[in-house]
């Protein structure tokens, strides 16, 4: 009984707390850090896909360069 005492006065607590009252109000977002988040994660997407790229074309060089030792490169496959 103590237990289920003490587990409703924290769930008493726990319901009267409210996060977004402790958040102060008429504080402004900083805009230019949001804009600085944005060019960071546009500027990271860029330079994987550059990586991603880069790596598929040497691939496909190998590729080409191995289907020409074999003689693979052609069109009248099938």
């Amino acid at each position: 009984r103590t237990d289920l005492a003490s587990m409703d006065v924290l769930l008493n607590r726990a319901a009267s707390i409210r996060t977004l009252d402790k958040v102060p109000a008429g504080i402004p977002p900083n805009v230019g850090m949001i804009w600085r988040v944005v060019f960071i994660i546009i500027t990271f997407v860029g330079v994987i896909s550059v990586i991603f790229f880069v790596i598929w074309s040497l691939q496909l060089r190998k590729i080409r360069s191995v289907e020409r030792e074999e003689g693979l490169s052609g069109g009248d496959a099938g």
